[in-house]
């Protein structure tokens, strides 16, 4: 009740001193030294329970409609370039099970008749205004965490996001990172990694016409930016730390 509470008067401060405060309360809590891992998903099997783990996680969220395969997986995921990433964790019977996934979605202009990012359907004038600038774009697409591991302050969200920022930086050419998300998600994303909001709130018909809005990240810019309003010396309470260090856990190599 009291976490409610806190919560309703925080949104209601202005912008800059809700994203400060975010900044300043930053606890990330580091990952066990075994038995999850980070990687691309390799095989049709490992993209097929990627697809099931996204179907439920969206149905459950009121995101989509039960699909008769119980998979949900879009004609963007199969475009050159794409990849999925996902978090296996090891069962003691030594299989594994994904419990979180996300993937990106390289820009191809021209490549489908809607467009070449998932986004274009509602947010072409605001794509298209970032490749005239002359950027080269991806967008994180598909994000999805097994209910039983969301908790622990957001802890598979934030590995799997910085999974995804080292993979773009050291595998890709692309220069700048979009996304659409649910305007309550804006200041976790704006806050802690530095997206920008750019256009109108809409009825996203992707996700079943929930509210959704366009963050962007110019990766270069972003990066300087977290180096300037993150100051401390650790990194699980610095947030631009923590994305340049190195994880053990992290498989960073192109698939095939």
């Amino acid at each position: 009740m009291m976490e409610r509470l806190a919560s309703r008067a925080i949104r209601t401060l202005p912008e800059p001193l809700r994203l400060r405060l975010l900044r300043a309360t930053l606890r990330i809590p580091p990952l066990p030294g075994a038995g999850t891992t980070f990687r691309i998903a390799r095989t049709p099997q490992e993209r097929e329970a990627a697809a099931r783990l996204l179907h439920d996680c969206y149905v459950r969220a009121g995101l989509m409609t039960k699909d008769p395969q119980g998979r949900r997986r879009t004609r963007f995921q199969d475009f050159p370039g794409a990849v999925q990433a996902i978090a296996l964790q090891e069962n003691s019977d030594d299989a594994a099970r994904i419990i979180a996934t996300a993937s990106l979605i390289p820009d191809l202009p021209g490549a489908d008749s809607e467009g070449g990012l998932p986004s274009d359907s509602a947010f072409r004038r605001e794509n298209d205004r970032l490749r005239q600038q002359g950027y080269r774009l991806v967008e994180a697409s598909g994000l999805a965490v097994a209910p039983e591991f969301r908790c622990n302050r957001n802890q598979l969200t934030l590995y799997l996001a910085k999974f995804l920022y080292q993979y773009l930086t050291r595998n890709t050419s692309a220069d700048l990172l979009c996304a659409t998300v649910h305007p309550r998600a804006y200041d976790f994303y704006a806050g802690l990694m530095g997206f920008r909001r750019s256009g109108p709130e809409v009825s996203y018909d992707e996700v079943n016409g929930a509210r959704a809005i366009h963050l962007s990240l110019p990766l270069k810019a972003g990066a300087t930016r977290l180096r300037e309003v993150f100051t401390h010396s650790d990194p699980f309470r610095n947030f631009s730390l923590f994305l340049g260090r190195d994880e053990p856990l992290f498989e960073l190599s192109p698939c095939c």
